[in-house]
């Protein structure tokens, strides 16, 4: 254990301190790094959509209370309109913390549920990482550069229950993208010729998200996983998959180029339902 986690176990009101510094550290970086980040927003839409992509906001399935869902769905209430309408131009970098670091401007975050040293506990801001792995899933489907991006130790939860009303809107498994204020952040690179645009708002039951660019797309991409498999170790179940990606002619949709992305593999905090005999699993 470092000197730093013994002094935070044993003097636990020094965390609010610990925390503030690293982000003021943080942003620090940001501001003397070479990079130029996206802060200019555009009220109309773009005109062409590139990708889409959606998920459910509440899952009942967590085993802890419902309060929590709720306040998550309020934090991303608070962060969704820091980044939405925002352009991305040539030459800029996308960074989730340089923008979703305001949030609180328009509201205090609430707690939410957060993996925090492998274990589920209430954070103030929780449930933020929805809305980067959203993200994340979003940048995949386009030519931006991902240059940085953490992910998760373990998948916490089981699906929810209720599908997607487009199941083509829903993301593969393995696309997903941690971030913690002052420590882990989401950055892409756009390093075209184009414009792209984010445009994010939770509706309903479900946060939505789309890509859309200044000029006609000359490609699409697809995204998917490959060799997924579960394995019982001594220390818990693991999930491993191999994430691909595939670049589509715009025209004919014909796979121009594909790409092998990584390897995921993530340990399960959850019971694995068998899937049914005789039949295909019913989602």
């Amino acid at each position: 254990m470092t000197l730093r986690k013994t002094l935070l176990s044993a003097f636990p009101f020094l965390r609010p301190l610990h925390a503030l510094g690293r982000r003021f550290l943080y942003r620090t970086r940001l501001r003397l790094d070479k990079n130029r980040y996206a802060d200019g927003r555009e009220a109309c839409l773009l005109p062409h959509r590139l990708c889409r992509f959606q998920s459910v906001l509440i899952n009942p399935l967590t085993g802890y209370p419902l309060e929590y869902q709720r306040n998550k769905v309020h934090n991303l209430r608070l962060a969704c309109p820091t980044a939405d309408h925002l352009l991305i131009r040539p030459g800029e970098t996308f960074s989730f913390w340089h923008l979703v670091g305001q949030a609180e401007r328009m509201g205090r975050f609430r707690d939410g549920l957060c993996l925090v040293n492998g274990e589920i506990r209430p954070v103030r801001g929780g449930g933020l990482c929805q809305l980067s792995n959203l993200l994340y899933g979003l940048f995949l489907h386009t030519p931006l550069t991902v240059t940085e991006r953490h992910p998760h130790s373990a998948e916490s939860f089981p699906p929810p229950p209720v599908s997607l009303p487009h199941a083509h809107e829903a993301l593969p498994d393995g696309v997903d993208a941690t971030v913690s204020e002052g420590w882990l952040d989401l950055k892409a690179h756009n390093g075209t010729e184009t414009t792209f645009q984010i445009v994010l708002h939770v509706e309903g039951d479900h946060l939505r998200g789309e890509i859309r660019t200044d000029r006609q797309p000359e490609a699409f991409y697809r995204v998917w996983t490959e060799d997924e498999s579960i394995q019982e170790e001594t220390d818990g179940v693991y999930r491993s998959l191999t994430l691909w990606r595939a670049r589509l002619d715009p025209l004919t949709g014909e796979e121009t180029e594909r790409e092998k992305l990584y390897d995921s593999r993530q340990r399960l905090d959850y019971p694995i339902q068998p899937e049914p005999v005789g039949g295909e699993e019913v989602a």
